[in-house]
């Protein structure tokens, strides 16, 4: 049988590579996106596309567990104690305490975006066990229809890169975001041209 061969950037298989759409790009905002070990795994899964547009503002941390954060906590302690010098942080979670992502402060450095990555019922499990996040100010995004070809027990429901792209247009919104679309649309179409 003949091996698969991937690419080396995107690590996809050569035949659905994203590479000629991924615009490496700059923002002022530090995204910190908690990932779930098995949504890493997840085909559809879009947070890579993230880390490819924005390499230097975004990282992904595995785990579920506060303990597995830890550096990232240990992070937050440190910027607490000289809050005039550090970037705000903010986590975007439609919790009951949840504030409209509009409501965001504007900021001149940009902020400290924390993104749960994983599936509805998995997120809400690493929210629960990360008592941390509920001390930080919590936005959600309202009235966006996603476009993700994933399944989902919530209507609609957003991908993580798309969820990461609206809040960009609100926190940056001189920032082009288009080419963070062009790479979704380009991922989700393999997906629609795939054998059932």
């Amino acid at each position: 049988m003949k091996k698969r061969s991937y690419c080396e950037q995107c690590q996809l298989p050569m035949r659905t590579c994203v590479c000629s759409a991924v615009k490496p790009q700059h923002c002022l905002t530090q995204i910190e996106i908690l990932q779930h070990p098995q949504e890493s795994k997840a085909a559809k899964n879009t947070a890579f596309l993230l880390k490819l547009s924005f390499p230097q503002q975004v990282r992904l941390w595995l785990g579920e567990q506060a303990h597995d954060f830890a550096e990232l906590r240990e992070e937050l302690r440190k910027e607490q104690l000289k809050p005039a010098q550090a970037q705000p942080w903010a986590v975007l979670y439609p919790s009951e305490v949840a504030e409209p992502i509009s409501h965001i402060p504007s900021t001149a450095q940009g902020h400290r975006l924390i993104v749960i990555d994983a599936t509805w019922r998995k997120a809400y499990k690493m929210w629960q066990l990360n008592q941390w996040l509920h001390q930080l100010p919590q936005y959600k995004l309202e009235g966006i229809k996603g476009r993700y070809a994933r399944a989902s027990s919530v209507k609609h429901a957003l991908s993580t890169l798309e969820c990461v792209q609206h809040t960009l247009t609100v926190c940056e919104p001189k920032l082009d975001t288009q080419a963070l679309q062009t790479l979704f649309d380009l991922r989700q179409s393999h997906f629609k041209q795939a054998p059932k």
